[in-house]
């Protein structure tokens, strides 16, 4: 299916600087209004789906069928291979949790399940309209992506995620928070029903600042399981149950119907409910929201140069460190 189409059913454009800012605040307003947490994303292409780098790479390599299963044995492959480096420790702090691991391959261009965020609107902007020469002259993209409740640092059901040696969506992490099931057939029923959880929901994490890039662009990460072929949704209620209801399913806005799994698996990684950004009210019934504004290729250049003299923001403030100088800096002193 085709990015582009499909989100242009609900998608918002931004023309100019002006624009941008408005749809920025119509969708920021409402969230504090409702008091809902929105994190953002820019994509220098309008056309690329909502996904990370680890699962772009594995349907490349798989294009026909994609499972969580899957999935976690390449991820955990992939930390396997780091420990057998010993990477996965540092001599001041000792060993990494799961979640830094993946913080740090991922910054490093290893592919992870991590989707890199941030807090701050502009920044995104700013990765919507980075210069690049062969997506210039393509429309660019911003999600807004509704995690209430779902930022692990400040939940304390998931706050001890952060901190765990063991990957803490495995069943075996499961297992040893839940040790309190007498009866098997229980703590069977409950990894199931995490099952469900863990491909119809996404998280958020705000790291620490590992370096001073994450902290330059405010910068935090979204996860979540592949969005499966689950035929209900599930939310755990925190209290060793799991209530089932409802379905996840998205909706074609061309035909009605409902939008097959395996091509809404072209359009994102995540349980994700697209949404038209509000001009009035924000619905309480938000879960999962996902909202775009598209940024027009011709006005990509005038954007990017106001968010510099007002902000101050280009690759030196957004890339401070050494690798983004030999990425930007030096790139910029050969080309000319």
């Amino acid at each position: 299916m085709n990015v582009s189409d499909y989100w242009s059913n609900y998608e918002v454009t931004a023309r100019n600087y002006e624009d941008l800012q408005r749809h920025i605040s119509s969708i920021s307003h409402m969230a504090v209004k409702k008091n809902r947490t929105i994190v953002w994303r820019g994509q220098v292409d309008a056309n690329w789906p909502l996904t990370s780098r680890l699962y772009r790479t594995f349907i490349n390599s798989n294009p026909y069928r994609i499972t969580e299963k899957e999935f976690s044995k390449l991820e955990q492959r992939i930390l396997v291979e780091l420990r057998k480096w010993g990477l996965h420790s540092q001599r001041i702090g000792g060993r990494l949790s799961i979640l830094s691991q993946l913080a740090m391959l991922q910054h490093y261009g290893t592919p992870t399940r991590l989707i890199d965020i941030t807090f701050n609107a502009l920044v995104a902007a700013f990765f919507a309209t980075e210069y690049s020469k062969n997506e210039e002259s393509k429309n660019g993209r911003i999600f807004a992506i509704d995690i209430t409740d779902r930022i692990i640092n400040e939940n304390k059901y998931l706050r001890d995620w952060e901190d765990s040696l063991d990957t803490p969506w495995s069943k075996s992490f499961k297992k040893s928070q839940h040790g309190s099931f007498e009866n098997p057939i229980e703590l069977d029923e409950y990894l199931k029903n995490w099952d469900y959880e863990w491909t119809t929901h996404y998280y958020a994490w705000k790291p620490p600042s590992l370096d001073g890039r994450i902290a330059a662009q405010n910068g935090g990460f979204i996860f979540g399981g592949v969005v499966g072929t689950i035929l209900r949704e599930g939310y755990i209620d925190f209290q060793n149950r799991v209530n089932n209801n409802s379905s996840f399913q998205v909706v074609n806005p061309s035909t009605g119907k409902w939008l097959p799994i395996d091509e809404f698996r072209e359009l994102t990684c995540l349980a994700i409910k697209p949404k038209n950004i509000p001009t009035k009210d924000i619905r309480d019934n938000t879960r999962n929201a996902v909202y775009s504004i598209k940024i027009s290729a011709e006005s990509k250049k005038s954007i990017r140069e106001d968010l510099e003299k007002i902000y101050g923001y280009n690759h030196s403030t957004i890339y401070p460190d050494f690798p983004g100088f030999s990425n930007y800096g030096v790139s910029k002193i050969l080309d000319h």
